[in-house]
């Protein structure tokens, strides 16, 4: 998380396996909208997602969940183009920040 203090510079930013932009299910770019990947993480080896919203020089959060097959991926990303919506008519609510 540290590393969004350094978006879009830090290197990592520019790996795929790491980071990307947000596609809906049909390979639309969700505007506004990026993935922070792990791979095989612990012991049952599971594929962690987060999806974050960028807006100006902020970046929100939005909910983590495990990958575990192409449909669950996309329903988590169409929830996360609501969440997008809603912090754009600034209907959200700070639970931290990160500094």
């Amino acid at each position: 998380m540290l590393l969004l203090g350094d978006f879009p510079d830090h290197p990592k930013f520019g790996q795929g396996k790491f980071w990307s932009v947000a596609q809906d299910k049909s390979g639309k770019v969700i505007a506004n909208g990026y993935k922070m990947k792990w791979h095989q993480i612990g012991n049952g080896l599971v594929q962690l997602r987060l999806t974050i919203g960028v807006f100006n020089d902020e970046c929100f959060l939005c909910e983590a969940y495990v990958k575990s097959n192409e449909k669950k991926d996309h329903r988590q990303l169409a929830k996360f183009k609501t969440y997008l919506d809603l912090i754009k008519k600034e209907r959200y609510t700070i639970c931290g920040r990160l500094l």
